[in-house]
């Protein structure tokens, strides 16, 4: 299953959302789609396939950002060179 990151804009300026936890908030756009992109991107390293939908001030999707899962070798316990 895919996890949805949306960054949108609030009175205070830009909030990251990720599920069930706390938004995190930013002072820019350029901030908050930069954090997201980075938790996305870590995401999927992780195996999650991951998605960022950022949301314009008057509703409208601004760009949609896709992390497809690219579970990397260190995740997986592999990848950690020859043991002696």
């Amino acid at each position: 299953m895919c996890r949805v990151i949306t960054v949108t804009a609030v009175n205070e300026g830009w909030a990251l959302r990720n599920g069930d936890a706390d938004p995190l908030l930013f002072e820019t756009p350029a901030h908050a789609v930069w954090s997201a992109r980075k938790l996305g991107e870590t995401l999927a390293e992780g195996g999650v396939e991951t998605e960022i939908h950022v949301i314009q001030r008057d509703g409208g999707l601004a760009g949609r950002y896709l992390c497809p899962s690219n579970p990397s070798p260190l995740a997986e316990g592999r990848g950690r060179g020859p043991t002696r």
